[in-house]
């Protein structure tokens, strides 16, 4: 991109990462990703994935606020459409990247199949990704997940509700 040219209309996805935490130097600002992972495997189904996070970088955005929602889709079309993130951010000018973090607790699959993840900046579609569920019969249930293993202080599974809105594929 030419710098003497105007800012694009549409955001770039500089970056998209599914991980199991990401690290902010409270000194620095530079983000640290723990356990980068682009599909997940179970022995049985449905299965309740306890937390993992979606990191996004974006740039060319113009000052202001922003709309992100990230959806996940089956591409046969057998299930709906689920909205997993639907969050405004800001812009404090165009030449600046926007990381943003985004925790994802308690995600159900029905099955094992490929899922489309489907991110959109101010209702236009800037990237699809696919994510696969993988069934795997000699899994370790000593690697199973549970809840325990994912407790951080900055969330309490006790005061989440999970009501009807948890998101099941």
């Amino acid at each position: 991109m030419n710098i003497n040219s105007p800012i694009s209309t549409k955001c770039r996805l500089n970056s998209f990462m599914t991980c199991d935490a990401v690290h902010v130097d409270p000194a620095t600002g530079k983000h640290s990703l723990l356990g980068v992972f682009s599909s997940l495997r179970a022995k049985s189904f449905p299965v309740v994935h306890p937390k993992m996070t979606w990191f996004l970088s974006l740039s060319e955005l113009h000052k202001g606020k922003h709309h992100l929602k990230i959806s996940m889709a089956d591409p046969t079309g057998e299930l709906e459409t689920k909205v997993i993130i639907d969050r405004h951010f800001e812009s404090p000018n165009p030449n600046e990247t926007i990381n943003l973090v985004n925790q994802i607790h308690r995600l159900k699959f029905l099955e094992a199949k490929t899922y489309s993840v489907i991110i959109e900046v101010d209702n236009e579609i800037v990237f699809v990704h696919s994510f696969r569920i993988k069934y795997h019969a000699e899994y370790e249930s000593t690697q199973e997940y549970s809840d325990e293993d994912y407790d951080d202080e900055d969330y309490d599974d006790e005061d989440y509700d999970y009501g009807d809105n948890d998101s099941v594929f």
